[in-house]
């Protein structure tokens, strides 16, 4: 689908988003628009690539094709298009676009981990012990305006953005328990406003849904080191906790759909006289009709870590002109999705976007 050129006078760029956000409306009507499909990441060619599959476990495509290796707990800026990721081997945070290029170094101090990509796609969060304690630092996307957003003796890790990027959410050890059991906490991301969500038992890796009302983490039931994972889902103001899953293996790295009504996770899968592989599952929001996304596959390698991304719909091209018909160059195109999602693009010297 192609939208046409713009004549006359310089456009308004809130009634160009407003046509576009009904052109994309109508394409609302398919439920994969609406959930989005599913990033993760596969052990393939002896790389940890970047793979997107449909939640019916069709129509798998292997987003990335680079050289690094031994990469891990990737995040993905709202649309889709930028991820963020450790590389194991320096411990140090990276940024690349999805399709694996423009791979760009963040951090350089080592000990860094667990990034979360704002929803704008404009900073990283992070866990990072370079004082000798692990803490939550924001930094700009391209690495400047490095800002240490919690200060203390415990163990702050798994940072993730609230939707409209002010706070994040994270797990901390400090109040005490067995084995540094962890709650959640939110705190906004200049650091003030520092609040503590939970305290049922063991709470960690906490995700926000689109709209900010829910957050899916995971957690235990029971004491001991070794207790297995169950996903959970409560109210953004921590009430309401409901346990989802219930089995005897490690279920985590939850995420909800773009459209809040599913939630993918990982999960080991044992297969007998092969072997034992984590996959992608999805679950319900409610906690009904849990099924498995991504099959066993020796060839292929274990899966894990899902987030949602936008699926891709449609393509819009055009050209801007002045009142006398001359290209526009520079002008911004803002384009604005069912979900909130932005695309923004500048004009070529002859008016020219897509």
């Amino acid at each position: 689908m192609k939208f046409n050129q713009f004549n006359g006078r310089l456009f308004n760029l809130m009634f160009v988003a407003a046509l576009f956000c009904g052109l994309l409306l109508a394409s609302s009507l398919d439920s994969l628009a609406q959930t989005g499909k599913i990033a993760f990441v596969n052990n393939v060619d002896n790389t940890y690539e970047i793979f997107f599959i449909d939640p019916d476990g069709t129509n798998r495509t292997r987003l990335s094709f680079n050289t690094i290796r031994e990469v891990g707990n990737p995040d993905f800026s709202r649309d889709g298009r930028l991820v963020a990721f450790v590389l194991f081997a320096t411990q140090d945070i990276y940024v690349m676009n999805s399709d694996g290029t423009s791979v760009r170094q963040l951090t350089f101090t080592n000990n860094n981990f667990d990034p979360a990509v704002s929803p704008d796609g404009t900073k990283v969060a992070f866990a990072s012990n370079r004082n000798n304690n692990t803490d939550i630092y924001v930094v700009d996307i391209d690495g400047t305006n490095l800002f240490r957003v919690t200060t203390n003796q415990f163990i702050d890790s798994r940072p993730s953005f609230s939707p409209d990027g002010t706070r994040l959410i994270f797990d901390s050890n400090r109040n005490g328990g067995p084995f540094g059991l962890t709650n959640l906490f939110l705190v906004n991301t200049d650091g003030t406003n520092e609040t503590r969500l939970t305290n049922f038992f063991f709470e960690f890796g906490a995700r926000f849904s689109p709209d900010g009302s829910r957050i899916v983490y995971q957690g235990r039931t029971v004491v001991g080191q070794n207790s297995e994972n169950e996903i959970f889902v409560m109210n953004a103001n921590g009430s309401n906790a409901q346990q989802l899953t219930s089995n005897t293996v490690k279920d985590q790295n939850p995420s909800f759909s773009l459209d809040g009504t599913l939630i993918a996770f990982d999960r080991p899968v044992t297969v007998p006289n092969v072997g034992t592989q984590s996959q992608i599952f999805v679950i319900n929001a409610d906690g009904t009709n849990e099924r498995q996304v991504t099959p066993f596959d020796q060839a292929n390698g274990p899966s894990g870590a899902p987030r949602w991304i936008p699926a891709p719909a449609v393509h819009i091209s055009g050209r801007v002109t002045t009142p006398d018909g001359r290209g526009l160059r520079n002008a911004a195109v803002k384009i604005i999705d069912q979900n909130n999602l932005v695309r923004t693009v500048t004009t070529s010297s002859f008016g020219f976007y897509s």
